[in-house]
C-alpha cells in the first residue's frame, strides 16, 4: 500500500509552494481541479496564506496562549469535541478490546486495554511537538513504515502456534 500510495498520490500543492516549486504546484492544482478552473487565483491565495503562516511563525508564541483570552474558548471547544468523540465510542471500543484480548489469551484484558489507551494518549501529546520539529510528511511516511513493519512482525509471530510466550506477546 505504501509503495502504491507513493506512486499514485499527487504531491501537495501547499508543500510544493513552501519548497519554492510554484510551477509544479500549479500543475498539481490543475490536476485536482481540472482545466476549467482558474489556477492562478488559487495559487495566489495559497501563497498569501503561506506568507501569513510564516509571519505568524516568526512571532514569539507559546502553548500557554491556547489557554488565555479568546483562545481559551477555542481550546475548550476543541477539547470538548475530542472528549465527546472519545467517550461516545470508548464504551464500545473498550468492550471490543477487552473481548479481543480475552480471546487472545490475555489474563488481564482490561489492564492491557488501558495500557493501549495510555500509549495512545502519550503518543498524541508527543506528536504535537514532533510535527513542529519534523513536519507532517516525514512523520506520516516513517510512521507508516514502522507500523507496517510491526504488523508484519506480529503476523509472523502468530504463525508460532506452540510457543505460548509468543502467543501472549502477540496482542
Amino acid at each position: 500500500m505504501l509503495v502504491l500510495g507513493l506512486l499514485l498520490l499527487p504531491e501537495s500543492p501547499s508543500w510544493l509552494l513552501m519548497k519554492g516549486r510554484r510551477d509544479d504546484a500549479g500543475k498539481y492544482l490543475r490536476k485536482f481541479y481540472g482545466t476549467n478552473v482558474g489556477i492562478k487565483p488559487k495559487l495566489a491565495a495559497m501563497e498569501v496564506t503561506l506568507a501569513k503562516e510564516k509571519e505568524i511563525d516568526n512571532q514569539d508564541s507559546s502553548y500557554l496562549e491556547c489557554f488565555q483570552g479568546v483562545n481559551l474558548r477555542r481550546t475548550t471547544i476543541i477539547v470538548m469535541v475530542y472528549l465527546c468523540q472519545q467517550f461516545s465510542g470508548a464504551g464500545f471500543v473498550a468492550g471490543y478490546l477487552a473481548y479481543f484480548f480475552t480471546i487472545s489469551g490475555v489474563d488481564n484484558a482490561v489492564a492491557v486495554a488501558q495500557g493501549a489507551y495510555a500509549i495512545q494518549l502519550v503518543s498524541n501529546i508527543i506528536s504535537w511537538f514532533a510535527i513542529e520539529r519534523l513536519g507532517r510528511r516525514p512523520l506520516i511516511a516513517y510512521g507508516t513504515i514502522v507500523l507496517t513493519s510491526l504488523l508484519l512482525l506480529i503476523s509472523g509471530i502468530s504463525i508460532l502456534e506452540d510457543n505460548q510466550n509468543a502467543l501472549i506477546a502477540m496482542p
